[in-house]
Order: C-alpha cells, then sequence, then structure tokens
C-alpha cells in the first residue's frame, strides 16, 4: 500500500482540506508510487496564514541561523 504524504503546514503535517490525493508512478519502474495531497484554494490560504504568522520570527531570525533551518 502506497504511503500518503500530507502537505507541509506550520510546521507539522496537514492533511489536504478536500481529503484528495493524487497518486504517483516511478519513473524508472512505471510502478503506482506514494500518494500526495491534492492542494486546493482552502489549503493555499492556510499555507499563506501560517507563513503569514511565522514572518515577524522569520525576520527577526540570524542569517546563520536561518541556514541551519
Amino acid at each position: 500500500m502506497p504511503d500518503r504524504h500530507d502537505h507541509w503546514i506550520a510546521g507539522k503535517p496537514d492533511a489536504p482540506a478536500a481529503g484528495s490525493y493524487l497518486p504517483t508512478i516511478d519513473p524508472a519502474t512505471r510502478q503506482p508510487g506514494d500518494e500526495i495531497a491534492a492542494g486546493t484554494a482552502a489549503d493555499v490560504d492556510r499555507a499563506v496564514a501560517a507563513a503569514d504568522d511565522a514572518q515577524p520570527g522569520w525576520a527577526r531570525t540570524s542569517g546563520a541561523q536561518r541556514s541551519e533551518a
């Protein structure tokens, strides 16, 4: 059974709003691969809101600290 990969929003896995996943195919073997979250406008809105929330802290982070992220 393939693994399912959710979106990564606000530092944690986040299931797609519509609950939909897209299949992948291994290009070398043409065999089915894992499933990835299918994003919608609602998913983008959550990701943008999380980025807006994180921005002030990120702005206070030094270049050296950012390179370790």
